[in-house]
């Protein structure tokens, strides 16, 4: 029989310990378990990677800190991510934009919030806002209103306002080159207000020309209440027979007081040395206005309403030739920037309202105008006149300064007479 060789002896090999047993319900591929929680303390797990979502209503809450949640029960809660229905969530939570229901005041002539096109700035807008408000017009009727000069809607006050908010030229430029693609919709009235308006042809030229218009009478009658209020000043100064008697007055007492010395025997002396009779003083503190206050009471009385005389010197101390030459200038080149706007729109057309209003006017200002002029050439003179009346130096001569020694003085003479008044009707009581 045939016999099987022996085979040598091998090393036995345990066999592999089973797997452990499945979880109840059978075994879940890898895709079904839940994310990795890392192992650390008081962290919360990030929510899974997601698709960009629309934004959601928001939950307007107070916001605890980390170091606000220690030993709370904030910091015991679970540490496992949450899935929501996403789906759900975007289509009941979206965020959708409120409906703004416009109520009557919101719309033209109102409080009309609409959303700007973005043109002009958020503060020029505001401003432009307040005016129009203040103004109480539509627009298209305020734009009527400048083209026909009608100054019954545009007082010479609106007139003033509204020159505040005229277009610039950078904001013509800027709706000429953004016009095609603007969405009157989405126009607020500030910014309708400066698309309407630029259409005006020389809008800016034409608003300047009624202002003056409007300001005319009230700048000539300033100019010619000045010029008339310095030649009274000037005449009484230099006839008034008070103001003489005065100086006189003065005169003779500086020479008694500097008779014997290189002062003595004046033939007159400059006008701001009056300011200097307050400064010589008695032993008992008076001064040498109180002593002509004295010497008029008793012996010239006629001489005491000499502050009287210096009502109008003291009205014309505060105008002064520079400030009236100012307004004669303004009322020239007013006149002359009317005069070149008149011959531009005559060289375009007959029919424009300026022209209606602005010629006959033209032709009363210009007139009013030169003899307001001449007047002032008359004033001038005077001046000069009074300048070497006086013995005043011409160089540093100042009308103002001039009058404002008369003033002084006349002020610090009748202060000096009531307190003599006072004094002596004190002694009168206590006499009896």
């Amino acid at each position: 029989a045939f016999k099987t060789p022996p085979t040598e002896p091998t090393q036995s090999i345990p066999p592999a310990p089973p797997p452990p047993p499945p979880p109840p319900g059978g075994a879940r591929p890898l895709s079904a378990l839940p994310p990795l929680v890392p192992n650390t303390p008081n962290m919360i797990p990030k929510p899974p990677a997601q698709p960009a979502k629309p934004k959601l209503r928001s939950l307007f809450w107070t916001r605890l800190n980390a170091d606000k949640v220690s030993d709370t029960v904030w910091d015991h809660l679970p540490t496992n991510a949450v899935e929501f229905d996403q789906d759900i969530l975007n289509t009941w939570f979206a965020a959708k934009p409120k409906k703004r229901v416009l109520k009557d005041k919101d719309k033209e002539g109102g409080h009309s919030k609409k959303h700007s096109a973005g043109f002009l700035p958020s503060a020029r807008v505001q401003n432009i806002g307040i005016v129009l408000t203040w103004l109480r017009a539509p627009i298209e009727k305020i734009r009527k209103a400048t083209e026909e000069m009608d100054m019954e809607l545009l007082s010479p006050e609106n007139i003033q306002a509204l020159a505040t908010i005229l277009p610039t030229e950078e904001e013509k430029l800027l709706i000429s080159n953004v016009l095609p693609t603007l969405n009157p919709e989405h126009l607020s009235k500030a910014e309708r207000f400066v698309l309407s308006m630029s259409e005006v042809p020389r809008l800016s030229q034409r608003i300047t020309c009624w202002r003056f218009y409007t300001s005319f009478q009230s700048l000539h009658n300033y100019a010619e209440h000045a010029i008339d209020t310095t030649m009274k000043a000037v005449d009484v100064l230099c006839h008034n027979k008070t103001i003489q008697d005065i100086l006189w007055l003065i005169l003779c007492l500086g020479n008694v007081l500097n008779d014997g010395t290189n002062h003595g025997n004046a033939r007159g002396f400059t006008l701001c040395d009056l300011a200097k009779l307050s400064t010589v003083k008695s032993h008992d503190n008076k001064s040498l206005v109180d002593f002509l206050v004295h010497h008029c009471c008793t012996k010239q009385k006629e001489l005491l309403d000499f502050p009287r005389n210096m009502v109008c010197v003291e009205e014309a101390q505060g105008l002064g030739v520079s400030d009236i030459a100012k307004s004669i200038k303004e009322i020239t080149d007013g006149l002359a920037a009317v005069g070149v706007e008149c011959d531009l729109i005559r060289a375009q057309t007959t029919e424009d309202e300026f022209l209606v209003v602005m010629d006959p006017f033209m032709q009363k200002a210009n007139e009013k105008t030169n003899v307001l002029k001449d007047k002032f050439k008359e004033m001038q003179k005077s001046l000069i006149h009074l300048c070497k009346w006086y013995g005043e130096d011409f160089g540093s001569f100042d009308e103002r300064v001039l009058f404002s020694y008369f003033t002084t003085f006349a002020a610090t003479f009748e202060q000096k007479r009531q307190e003599w008044d006072r004094n002596q009707h004190k002694d009168k009581i206590n006499s009896k």
